[in-house]
């Protein structure tokens, strides 16, 4: 029972720091620094009655953000992204053909995108809620290939000292490509850590 006793106090202490931290960082002329970066390893395999396929994918993305609030609560911000994939695609043949055992081919695309983002917080609450919106301008550096991508998201903070939150969030991308042309939908879930620079 004792110990009950202070994870409950531990957690609202936790709660009600985060509260007393939120008060300072959303406020006009404050800075936030944030971004995310992921690493993918896929692996697929396929075959027929000649030969058997092996695709392997390598992604690393990375997104640096910054922002400035123009009022208390609302954040006007810049978002940069870059994609590097390497793609590797391998054939064996199931009857034996001289100097076509296996065919293989790499190919690497690299995909830079910048844009603009706003978000808006509601505060009052001990976790922060937040609803934002951004476009990015996107292209492929070894093709023709650019794309449209507007995003749309909602997430909290959970502050856990004066400049740093955790934030958890839910944001949906729908993306236009040209050259060649095709479009992608796209759900995703997952957390951040923003920093906050407080002018006082």
């Amino acid at each position: 029972m004792k110990t009950l006793s202070i994870q409950l106090a531990i957690l609202v202490v936790f709660v009600l720091n985060s509260f007393l931290f939120s008060q300072n960082a959303l406020m006009n002329g404050n800075y936030s620094l944030g971004g995310s970066i992921s690493y993918s390893n896929t692996k697929s395999t396929s075959s027929n009655v000649i030969s058997d396929f092996r695709l392997k994918t390598n992604e690393i993305f990375a997104a640096p953000s910054f922002g400035y609030f123009i009022i208390d609560n609302l954040l006007i911000g810049a978002n940069i992204s870059f994609i590097y994939s390497e793609i590797k695609n391998e054939s064996s043949f199931r009857i034996s053909t001289p100097g076509l055992d296996i065919l293989s081919t790499t190919t690497i695309r690299r995909q830079f995108g910048i844009g603009p983002t706003v978000r808006y917080y509601f505060t009052g609450f001990k976790i922060i809620p937040f609803v934002e919106a951004g476009y990015g301008y996107s292209k492929e550096f070894s093709s023709e290939k650019t794309g449209n991508i507007f995003t749309f998201g909602v997430g909290v903070n959970y502050f856990i000292s004066e400049c740093v939150a955790l934030e958890p969030f839910l944001s949906y991308l729908t993306a236009s490509y040209s050259n060649p042309a095709s479009d992608n939908n796209m759900f995703s879930i997952g957390i951040r850590i923003n920093y906050y620079i407080i002018s006082y």
